[in-house]
């Protein structure tokens, strides 16, 4: 597996990153429905940001997963479950992880957390903040990389439920990990 830096990418990958995106967030415990374009033009935003520390995995020359990180400062609705204690512009905020069906279960999040833990230190960050839905699969893996859970928060979330698209209360973990 290689892991490289988004910045590397062509603007078709960004296109297959969308698709991958909207695969993994159309299972189980997600059953959301996107536009393509508007995720893939989120997903460019996310690995333009100036200061980003964003990544995509390769597996066999095959796009296997990404992480998109960009700092806290920039995050909407997380900063507030981190201690006031801590300087939130030295927190990196993981905004998105996902990893394409048939590489799961391969250390290509594990791969790519720990890639982003060694360039957010490298970087002066003092600490990771992420969240996830607590039914992910996610959930445990976060935990295992050293990850503390700080909060929980309620978001509404568009879920697709048959044909019908209905907005649903969901919770979140909200995870810090120290560097």
């Amino acid at each position: 597996m290689e892991i490289e830096r988004t910045t590397s990418l062509r603007r078709e990958d960004y296109d297959r990153l969308a698709r991958i995106y909207m695969d993994c967030f159309s299972e189980h415990p997600w059953y959301e429905k996107f536009n393509r374009l508007e995720v893939k033009s989120d997903l460019m935003k996310l690995a333009n940001e100036w200061d980003n520390l964003s990544f995509v995995a390769r597996k066999d020359g095959l796009i296997a997963g990404a992480l998109f990180s960009i700092p806290l400062i920039y995050a909407d609705g997380v900063a507030e479950f981190v201690h006031d204690k801590i300087d939130k512009d030295r927190v990196m905020y993981v905004a998105e992880v996902f990893v394409r069906r048939k590489f799961r279960r391969r250390g290509i999040a594990s791969g790519l957390l720990e890639k982003v833990t060694r360039f957010a230190h490298d970087y002066m960050y003092t600490h990771i903040v992420q969240r996830t839905n607590f039914d992910s699969k996610m959930f445990p893996l976060i935990e295992k990389t050293g990850y503390k859970l700080v909060g929980i928060q309620t978001v509404m979330s568009k879920k697709v439920m048959g044909r019908a698209i209905a907005e649903v209360p969901e919770k979140r973990g909200i995870f810090l990990k120290e560097l």
